[in-house]
């Protein structure tokens, strides 16, 4: 009897021996991933589009910047290049937007008929975090980053119809990343 008594005894200690390992396993799993999860202490955005010059001359572009929903920013083109760039410290913002769209020019400009029009657009986009420590996290792009778009027309009926019909607006860019 005394036997079993200490046998029962035995494994109760066992029992709570297991359970206070995995429950400190748990909490040591826990601490670990909050401390490996960074904090981002730097954030710099860029973006830049290149734009033909007789793309320039047929279209409006603007582009839409957002980093929050208050803090919206709203810039007209006037050049064909066209590059921003933020750097943010401290305080760094959960999404990153940039959307860029061309509209048609209301009147269009005379065309040449015997001028070749080439509309070409080139745009990137890049976003680079820096956790506590200093170090740069992977570069974030997004599925815009390096469009491309082009063509080359000539004829006063072609060149009307492309920027009239096909291609009345054009999105350029369409970034958008959310911190998590």
């Amino acid at each position: 009897m005394k036997s079993i008594t200490i046998f029962k005894a035995l494994a109760t200690i066992a029992a709570m021996l297991c359970l206070a390992t995995f429950i400190s396993c748990e909490k040591e799993e826990t601490n670990t991933a909050q401390q490996n999860s960074p904090k981002y202490v730097k954030a710099i955005e860029y973006y830049e589009v290149t734009l033909t010059e007789d793309f320039f001359d047929f279209y409006d572009v603007v582009a839409t910047i957002g980093n929050s929903e208050t803090d919206v920013k709203t810039i007209k083109f006037d050049s064909p290049v066209w590059k921003y760039s933020k750097t943010w410290d401290y305080i760094i913002p959960g999404k990153f937007t940039c959307d860029v769209i061309a509209t048609v020019k209301n009147p269009l400009p005379e065309i040449d008929p015997d001028k070749l029009y080439t509309f070409k657009v080139e745009s990137s986009s890049l976003l680079q975090l820096y956790d506590e420590a200093g170090h740069l996290t992977l570069p974030m792009w997004d599925g815009s980053n390096g469009t491309y778009h082009g063509m080359s027309l000539k004829g006063v009926d072609k060149v009307t119809k492309y920027v009239t019909e096909k291609y009345k607006e054009v999105v350029i860019l369409n970034s958008s990343y959310t911190i998590k």
